[in-house]
């Protein structure tokens, strides 16, 4: 019996080290989320394969795989629209290391972004909805769980229910709701890793123009334009406006 609950101390000691020293300062996290950012924003790969060099020294090896993970998510959502085939291997490289992180320590972050990478790779291959959906699900209902009042698992909450069909957990107004709950979340908080403010203001746009609340969503996206001109998405969803404003 004592070397039974010797053996799960241990176990437990050697776990909760781990995670310690898996786990960075916030700023170094925050640091290298703003530089994947900012490349995604500005729509500059180059800068994007940068911002993830060398992670392991700066943030530990736990995080530097969430934010190589993060890279490869925000690099298929620039190159999609032209190298779908290069945007699916970010994707399933995305998703191999979020499951292994997500095996090793259940994080919030974690689990929320992996369920939107689901959701992404789901968009790309339909077909794949059978086996990914359940498990974005999944994720998500993890995530929620463990972290309810997170802006990016509200905004990746939202993400999933704007997305999916209503016969599958779909609903728009409440992915409305979440998106605006989000902004809410991060104007109060700037905890670590400080992404995804500027992605909730593009969803609540999209969610404002599916609601035909145009000038919400002009609004928003010309907010947007105004601090990341050439943040391709807003920019597209504002061209989008001009051309179904145009007679």
């Amino acid at each position: 019996m004592r070397e039974a609950l010797f053996a799960a101390s241990l176990l437990l000691f050697v776990r909760t080290a781990a995670l310690a020293e898996s786990a960075p300062p916030p700023e170094a996290v925050c640091d290298v989320a703003n530089a994947v950012e900012a490349a995604y924003l500005g729509n500059d790969l180059a800068s994007l394969e940068d911002s993830v060099s060398d992670l392991a020294g700066r943030v530990g090896p736990y995080w530097a795989r969430y934010l190589s993970a993060l890279a490869e998510y925000r690099r298929a959502l620039m190159v999609m629209g032209d190298e779908e085939k290069q945007a699916k291997r970010a994707l399933n490289r995305a998703i191999d290391t979020l499951k292994a992180l997500g095996e090793e320590e259940p994080h919030p972050e974690v689990l929320a972004l992996l369920s939107t990478v689901y959701g992404l790779r789901i968009g790309l291959s339909p077909m794949k909805g059978m086996t990914l959906g359940s498990k974005a699900n999944r994720a998500i209902a993890a995530a929620l769980e463990r972290a309810p009042e997170n802006p990016r698992v509200a905004l990746m909450d939202g993400i999933g229910k704007f997305n999916k069909p209503g016969m599958f957990g779909g609903d728009k107004a409440e992915a409305r709701a979440l998106f605006r709950r989000a902004l809410e979340i991060f104007a109060a908080d700037s905890s670590s890793p400080c992404w995804g403010r500027t992605s909730a203001m593009l969803w609540l746009a999209r969610a404002e123009l599916h609601f035909e609340n145009r000038q919400g969503a002009k609004e928003l996206a010309h907010e947007i334009l105004g601090a990341h001109r050439d943040f391709a998405e807003a920019q597209s969803l504002a061209n989008r406006l001009a051309e179904e404003r145009a007679p």
